[in-house]
C-alpha cells in the first residue's frame, strides 16, 4: 500500500504592504536585537537585517565584519540620529514633523551624511531641513563645503537670513512649542472616546464636573492632537475619587506604549506628570474608577524636567502644599495621629517636620499602598529623616500636640512639613 503524501505545512506571512507596521515595534527595543550603535551619550539597541535592507551605510559596515556586535558613532548627535533610526524602522519621515527637538545644524548633518551614501530621490530628505533656521556662519562653514544643496539655493537662503536675521529663537524648532499647551483650541484637538468629554479641559467645580468612562470601555478616554507633536509633561486633574489610571501613547491608533502606570496607586487632585520626549499623536487616559472625574488636562513639551525613577517624579522641591489632603484624630487624651495624602506618588528621601504644631512625635509611618514602614526618628527638635528613595503617597504621624493647638489648625502644620 503506497504511503499517503504528508499534507504540506501552509506558511503564512505579514501582508507585505504593512511591514514598517510590523518593523516599528521593534525600534529601540532588545527584543531579538543583535547589534549596539554606540552614541556618545547613550548605547540604542538595533538588529542588522533592518539596519542593512533599509541603509547602505550599515549594510557596508556590517558586511566588512558580520559578526560584530557593536558599531561606534561617538561624533553623531544622539537626537538626530534616533530620529534617522525611527525613519529606518517606520519610514515616517519625522523631519517634517512641526515639533522636533534637536538643532538643525544636526538634523542637517544627519540628512547630509545620509545623501551622500544613499540615493535622495527628489531630494525628498535634504529638502526637509529648515535652511532658514539656520545662521549664517552654519551657512558658510558646514553647508556650503558639503556641496549637498546647490549654490543657488544657498544664496536664497543667505538673502532670507540677512533680511530676518539669523532667528536664533528658532533655532530648535521644537520651541515653537515649547511650554505651550498642546491642548488648546488653536491645535485643533479633539476627543475620540470617553464621556462628558467637553470638560476634560476645563477646569472641574465639582465632583460631577469633568470627562469619564465606563468601567468596561478599554478605549478611556482618548485624545486626537491632530497631528504627531513632541511631548514629555502632561497636567490634569482628579475629582472625586482616589483612584489608580494610566496613560498611554499612539501615533496610529494601532500600537500603544505606556508612559504612565499609576494603576495600583490612589492618586486625586492636581497631577503632574512627567516622562521622557515622546512622538505621539493620540493619548489614552484609562481610569480604574467610572466615578472619577478629569478636567484641566494639559500636554506640554517642557525643557526642565525633573528626576524620574521608573515613571515616578523624584521631586527637588516640597510636595506637600496646600492642596494635600490630611486628616487628623485623636488616639488617646493629648496624642493625635496626622495622615497626609501626596495627590500621586513620588520618589521621596527626605521628610522633616518643625515641632511647632506638634509638641512631640512618637512615630512616623510611611507607604505607597497603605501598608505602613516606620522611619527611625532622629533625636532632636527638628525632625529631619533620611532614607533611601522610595515611592510614598501616604505619611501618617503619631505625636502630641502643642498647647493651645487643635485639629483645626491643621493648615499651620501643612507649612511644618516638608517632603521631598
Amino acid at each position: 500500500m503506497a504511503n499517503e503524501e504528508e499534507p504540506q505545512q501552509k506558511l503564512f506571512i505579514t501582508d507585505s504592504s504593512k511591514i514598517y507596521e510590523d518593523m516599528s515595534p521593534y525600534y529601540l527595543k532588545e527584543t531579538f536585537s543583535d547589534i549596539q550603535l554606540i552614541l556618545s551619550d547613550k548605547t540604542l539597541h538595533a538588529h542588522k537585517i533592518v539596519l542593512a535592507a533599509r541603509c547602505k551605510y550599515f549594510e557596508s559596515l556590517l558586511l566588512q565584519d558580520p559578526k560584530q556586535t557593536q558599531i561606534e558613532l561617538i561624533n553623531v548627535p544622539s537626537k538626530a540620529f534616533e530620529t534617522i533610526l525611527y525613519y529606518i524602522y517606520t519610514e515616517i519621515n519625522l523631519l517634517k514633523r512641526d515639533a522636533f527637538p534637536v538643532q538643525e545644524i544636526d538634523v542637517f548633518k544627519i540628512a547630509s551624511d545620509w545623501c551622500k551614501i544613499n540615493e535622495d530621490l527628489d531630494n525628498l530628505v535634504i529638502e526637509c531641513v529648515r535652511f532658514p533656521c539656520l545662521t549664517r556662519n552654519e551657512i558658510l562653514n558646514v553647508v556650503w563645503p558639503s556641496k549637498v544643496v546647490n549654490n543657488e539655493k544657498l544664496l536664497k537662503v543667505l538673502t532670507t537670513i540677512e533680511n530676518n536675521g539669523t532667528k536664533e529663537t528658532q533655532r530648535y524648532v521644537s520651541e515653537q512649542f515649547e511650554g505651550k499647551n498642546l491642548t488648546t483650541a488653536k491645535y485643533n484637538v479633539k476627543v475620540i472616546s470617553g464621556l462628558n468629554t467637553t470638560m476634560l479641559f476645563e477646569a472641574t467645580k465639582n465632583d460631577k464636573d469633568g470627562a469619564y468612562h465606563n468601567e468596561d470601555d478599554k478605549n478611556g478616554i482618548t485624545v486626537d492632537l491632530a497631528g504627531v507633536k513632541c511631548f514629555n509633561h502632561i497636567t490634569m486633574n482628579i475629582r472625586n475619587w482616589w483612584i489608580g489610571y494610566s496613560i498611554e501613547i499612539s501615533t496610529d491608533l494601532q500600537k500603544w506604549h505606556n508612559v504612565i502606570d499609576y494603576s495600583r496607586y490612589k492618586c486625586e487632585y492636581n497631577q503632574n506628570l512627567y516622562f521622557e520626549q515622546q512622538k505621539a499623536r493620540y493619548i489614552r487616559i484609562v481610569l480604574e474608577s467610572s466615578l472619577a472625574r478629569i478636567g484641566k488636562f494639559q500636554v506640554y513639551m517642557s525643557r526642565n524636567v525633573p528626576t524620574i525613577h521608573n515613571q515616578i517624579v523624584c521631586p527637588s522641591s516640597n510636595v506637600i502644599t496646600s492642596e494635600t489632603d490630611i486628616d487628623f484624630w485623636e488616639t488617646s487624651p493629648g496624642s493625635f495621629t496626622t495622615r497626609l495624602f501626596l495627590n500621586q506618588p513620588y520618589m521621596i528621601s527626605r521628610i522633616k517636620v518643625r515641632l511647632q504644631f506638634y509638641k512631640s512625635i512618637s512615630s512616623i509611618g510611611i507607604s505607597s499602598d497603605g501598608d505602613l514602614e516606620e522611619v527611625e526618628l532622629p533625636k532632636h527638635q527638628n525632625l529631619l529623616l533620611r532614607f533611601n528613595k522610595r515611592i510614598v503617597i501616604f505619611i501618617r504621624i503619631i505625636g502630641k500636640l502643642s498647647p493651645n493647638k487643635t485639629a483645626n489648625d491643621y493648615k499651620q502644620f501643612l507649612e511644618d512639613i516638608e517632603c521631598l
